[in-house]
């Protein structure tokens, strides 16, 4: 689950009986991250064969900018340094530590949460505020995909 970009799982079938052991959606930006993540703690997750519903968009664009997104969400964010994926990382730290793994189970998760924080774009964003890093600089060895040649 850390490696997904996307997160349209989110519009699937869920079990209400699971949803209610959840902290549901907070009112930041990426919390449907941590919803997945306390969900796949849970148990099996099971795709669906088939589609389900049309792909549709919230209320805010996916696409809009974060600070932008986390703003809509939650208004008191006005005027703060905005870090999200600190506050992601954060909450899934949470989750592991509320599991019901056991303290092996729980170590391999810290471990892959250390891991997806340890690579290079998503350290540069954990790093300098901004969007994608806020500054703009490309941490990582690869091109932004609008600099790469033909």
């Amino acid at each position: 689950m850390l490696r997904k970009v996307w997160f349209y799982e989110l519009f699937g079938l869920m079990r209400s009986d699971l949803l209610e052991r959840t902290g549901l959606l907070r009112l930041f930006f990426g919390s449907c991250q941590v919803l997945l993540a306390e969900l796949v703690l849970l148990g099996t997750v099971e795709k669906v064969p088939g589609e389900l519903i049309f792909m549709r968009y919230p209320t805010f664009k996916i696409l809009d900018a974060k600070r932008d997104m986390a703003l809509k969400m939650d208004p008191e964010w006005s005027g703060r340094i905005f870090f999200p994926e600190v506050q992601i990382i954060t909450e899934w730290l949470r989750v592991v530590r509320r599991s019901h793994l056991g303290p092996a189970e729980k170590a391999r998760c810290v471990a892959a949460v250390g891991r997806k924080v340890a690579q290079p774009d998503n350290l540069g964003k954990l790093l300098l505020p901004g969007p994608n890093n806020y500054l703009g600089l490309n941490l990582s060895r690869r091109r932004p995909a609008r600099l790469k040649r033909r």
